[in-house]
Protein backbone atom coordinates (compact mmCIF):
# COMPACT_ATOMS: atom_id res chain seq x y z
CA UNK A 1 0.00 0.00 0.00
CA UNK A 2 2.85 2.56 0.96
CA UNK A 3 4.43 2.01 -1.80
CA UNK A 4 1.75 2.27 -4.49
CA UNK A 5 1.31 5.82 -3.31
CA UNK A 6 4.70 6.50 -3.27
CA UNK A 7 4.70 5.14 -6.90
CA UNK A 8 2.08 7.53 -7.62
CA UNK A 9 3.84 10.37 -6.48
CA UNK A 10 1.66 10.59 -3.42
CA UNK A 11 3.97 11.12 0.26
CA UNK A 12 1.52 10.13 3.31
CA UNK A 13 3.17 11.69 6.63
CA UNK A 14 2.32 11.41 10.62
CA UNK A 15 3.25 14.32 12.91
CA UNK A 16 3.01 14.12 16.88
CA UNK A 17 2.35 17.36 18.64
CA UNK A 18 5.96 18.69 18.18
CA UNK A 19 7.39 22.32 20.03
CA UNK A 20 10.15 23.53 18.03
CA UNK A 21 12.51 26.17 19.82
CA UNK A 22 15.40 28.72 19.15
CA UNK A 23 17.71 29.84 22.29
CA UNK A 24 20.74 32.07 22.57
CA UNK A 25 22.17 33.39 25.85
CA UNK A 26 25.91 33.65 27.25
CA UNK A 27 27.89 30.77 28.71
CA UNK A 28 31.27 30.43 30.93
CA UNK A 29 33.67 27.49 31.56
CA UNK A 30 36.95 26.34 31.11
CA UNK A 31 38.81 23.59 28.59
CA UNK A 32 41.75 21.86 29.06
CA UNK A 33 43.52 22.46 25.40
CA UNK A 34 44.32 19.07 23.31
CA UNK A 35 47.97 19.41 23.72
CA UNK A 36 47.34 19.40 27.69
CA UNK A 37 49.08 22.77 28.15
CA UNK A 38 46.92 25.06 30.89
CA UNK A 39 43.31 24.94 31.59
CA UNK A 40 41.91 27.96 29.18
CA UNK A 41 38.30 29.60 30.08
CA UNK A 42 36.46 32.32 28.97
CA UNK A 43 32.73 33.61 27.95
CA UNK A 44 31.10 32.44 25.36
CA UNK A 45 27.80 33.11 23.16
CA UNK A 46 26.09 30.08 22.60
CA UNK A 47 22.80 29.66 20.81
CA UNK A 48 21.00 26.48 20.23
CA UNK A 49 17.79 24.89 18.32
CA UNK A 50 15.50 21.87 19.63
CA UNK A 51 12.35 20.27 18.25
CA UNK A 52 10.59 17.50 20.45
CA UNK A 53 7.28 15.53 20.97
CA UNK A 54 4.61 16.66 22.85
CA UNK A 55 1.93 13.97 23.60
CA UNK A 56 -0.25 15.77 26.61
CA UNK A 57 -1.33 18.37 23.54
CA UNK A 58 -3.27 15.82 21.08
CA UNK A 59 -6.11 16.12 23.93
CA UNK A 60 -8.25 18.83 23.93
CA UNK A 61 -9.61 18.30 27.92
CA UNK A 62 -5.93 18.42 28.91
CA UNK A 63 -5.95 22.21 27.67
CA UNK A 64 -5.75 23.42 31.46
CA UNK A 65 -3.51 20.35 32.54
CA UNK A 66 -0.73 21.37 35.84
CA UNK A 67 2.01 19.71 33.93
CA UNK A 68 3.37 19.07 30.73
CA UNK A 69 6.01 16.68 29.29
CA UNK A 70 8.64 16.49 26.25
CA UNK A 71 11.20 14.19 24.43
CA UNK A 72 13.18 15.74 21.72
CA UNK A 73 16.95 16.18 19.72
CA UNK A 74 18.96 19.46 20.82
CA UNK A 75 21.62 21.22 18.37
CA UNK A 76 23.87 24.17 19.26
CA UNK A 77 26.77 26.14 18.40
CA UNK A 78 29.37 27.01 20.75
CA UNK A 79 31.08 29.29 21.06
CA UNK A 80 30.56 32.47 18.70
CA UNK A 81 34.15 34.55 19.72
CA UNK A 82 33.30 36.09 23.06
CA UNK A 83 36.61 36.08 25.26
CA UNK A 84 40.47 34.81 24.82
CA UNK A 85 40.74 30.61 24.36
CA UNK A 86 37.30 29.58 23.14
CA UNK A 87 38.11 28.49 19.83
CA UNK A 88 38.64 25.08 21.01
CA UNK A 89 35.47 24.76 23.05
CA UNK A 90 33.51 22.37 21.51
CA UNK A 91 31.90 23.69 17.84
CA UNK A 92 28.80 21.58 17.91
CA UNK A 93 26.97 19.84 20.64
CA UNK A 94 23.97 17.25 19.86
CA UNK A 95 21.98 15.57 22.61
CA UNK A 96 18.32 14.36 23.75
CA UNK A 97 16.73 15.71 26.29
CA UNK A 98 14.06 15.12 28.53
CA UNK A 99 11.56 18.25 29.59
CA UNK A 100 9.39 18.79 32.40
CA UNK A 101 7.13 21.55 33.20
CA UNK A 102 4.69 22.17 36.15
CA UNK A 103 2.23 25.02 35.41
CA UNK A 104 1.79 26.70 38.60
CA UNK A 105 0.13 29.90 36.90
CA UNK A 106 -2.75 28.49 34.43
CA UNK A 107 -5.67 31.32 33.02
CA UNK A 108 -7.88 28.84 30.71
CA UNK A 109 -10.64 30.15 28.92
CA UNK A 110 -12.60 28.24 26.28
CA UNK A 111 -10.12 26.68 23.90
CA UNK A 112 -7.25 28.31 24.72
CA UNK A 113 -5.20 29.01 27.99
CA UNK A 114 -2.25 31.03 29.35
CA UNK A 115 0.20 29.33 31.31
CA UNK A 116 3.54 29.69 33.56
CA UNK A 117 5.55 27.89 35.59
CA UNK A 118 9.27 26.14 36.49
CA UNK A 119 10.81 23.98 33.57
CA UNK A 120 13.66 21.22 34.16
CA UNK A 121 15.34 19.57 31.56
CA UNK A 122 17.64 16.69 31.68
CA UNK A 123 20.15 16.46 28.73
CA UNK A 124 22.68 13.64 27.23
CA UNK A 125 25.39 15.16 25.08
CA UNK A 126 27.60 14.23 22.34
CA UNK A 127 30.41 16.92 20.88
CA UNK A 128 33.18 16.23 18.70
CA UNK A 129 36.42 17.65 20.28
CA UNK A 130 39.54 19.00 18.73
CA UNK A 131 42.29 16.50 19.24
CA UNK A 132 39.70 14.13 21.18
CA UNK A 133 37.30 12.77 19.19
CA UNK A 134 33.47 12.40 19.96
CA UNK A 135 33.15 12.78 23.56
CA UNK A 136 29.73 12.22 25.84
CA UNK A 137 28.59 13.99 28.67
CA UNK A 138 25.26 15.56 30.21
CA UNK A 139 23.56 18.66 31.19
CA UNK A 140 20.28 19.95 33.19
CA UNK A 141 18.12 23.06 32.59
CA UNK A 142 16.50 25.12 35.25
CA UNK A 143 13.67 27.82 34.10
CA UNK A 144 10.52 29.49 34.65
CA UNK A 145 8.61 30.13 31.25
CA UNK A 146 5.25 31.64 29.74
CA UNK A 147 3.05 30.11 27.15
CA UNK A 148 -0.12 31.23 25.34
CA UNK A 149 -2.07 28.15 23.48
CA UNK A 150 -4.98 27.37 21.91
CA UNK A 151 -6.67 23.82 20.72
CA UNK A 152 -7.31 23.47 16.85
CA UNK A 153 -8.96 20.76 14.93
CA UNK A 154 -9.49 20.55 11.71
CA UNK A 155 -8.78 19.35 7.62
CA UNK A 156 -8.15 20.31 4.19
CA UNK A 157 -6.54 19.98 0.54
CA UNK A 158 -4.44 21.89 -1.62
CA UNK A 159 -2.77 21.67 -4.32
CA UNK A 160 -0.14 19.84 -3.25
CA UNK A 161 -1.87 17.40 -0.94
CA UNK A 162 -4.75 16.52 1.94
CA UNK A 163 -3.95 16.78 5.64
CA UNK A 164 -6.01 17.29 8.82
CA UNK A 165 -4.17 18.11 11.92
CA UNK A 166 -5.75 18.20 16.10
CA UNK A 167 -3.67 19.47 18.88
CA UNK A 168 -2.44 22.66 20.95
CA UNK A 169 -0.41 25.51 18.81
CA UNK A 170 0.53 28.48 20.98
CA UNK A 171 4.17 30.56 21.17
CA UNK A 172 6.31 30.92 24.85
CA UNK A 173 9.15 32.63 26.82
CA UNK A 174 11.28 30.82 29.11
CA UNK A 175 14.34 31.65 30.47
CA UNK A 176 17.42 28.93 31.78
CA UNK A 177 20.16 28.64 33.78
CA UNK A 178 22.21 25.67 32.78
CA UNK A 179 24.85 23.41 33.49
CA UNK A 180 26.70 21.22 30.92
CA UNK A 181 29.83 18.31 31.73
CA UNK A 182 30.98 17.20 27.98
CA UNK A 183 33.60 15.01 28.13
CA UNK A 184 36.74 17.64 30.40
CA UNK A 185 34.65 20.33 28.74
CA UNK A 186 32.17 22.09 31.17
CA UNK A 187 30.57 25.14 31.44
CA UNK A 188 27.48 27.12 32.69
CA UNK A 189 25.19 29.91 31.22
CA UNK A 190 22.01 31.84 31.04
CA UNK A 191 19.66 31.57 28.08
CA UNK A 192 16.36 32.74 26.64
CA UNK A 193 14.43 30.53 24.86
CA UNK A 194 11.87 31.22 21.99
CA UNK A 195 9.24 28.36 21.37
CA UNK A 196 6.50 27.25 18.67
CA UNK A 197 4.06 24.71 19.51
CA UNK A 198 2.12 22.74 16.99
CA UNK A 199 -0.53 20.45 16.42
CA UNK A 200 -0.53 16.82 15.14
CA UNK A 201 -0.69 16.68 11.98
CA UNK A 202 -1.43 13.43 9.30
CA UNK A 203 -2.05 13.71 5.73
CA UNK A 204 -0.73 13.08 2.18
CA UNK A 205 1.12 15.08 -0.39
CA UNK A 206 1.37 14.90 -3.73
CA UNK A 207 5.07 15.02 -5.34
CA UNK A 208 4.60 14.92 -8.96
CA UNK A 209 8.41 15.44 -8.82
CA UNK A 210 8.83 11.45 -7.63
CA UNK A 211 6.66 10.55 -10.46
CA UNK A 212 9.80 11.95 -12.74
CA UNK A 213 12.24 10.23 -10.96
CA UNK A 214 11.14 7.51 -11.29
CA UNK A 215 10.85 7.18 -14.44
CA UNK A 216 14.35 8.13 -15.17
Amino acid sequence: MFFALVVSGCVPFALPPVTVSGDIGLAKGSTPPPQGAATTSGNWMETGFRVGARPLGLVDSYLGRPIDVGVGYLYERLPVGLGEGTTISPPLVQGAWLEFMSWSQRDINGSSAGRGGPILDIEVLASSLPGRGVVTGFGARLGFGFEGAGFVKGDGCADRGCAAYQGEGGIGIALFAEYRQIGDVHYGGLLIEFSLRLPAAAGVLFVPEMLYLLAK
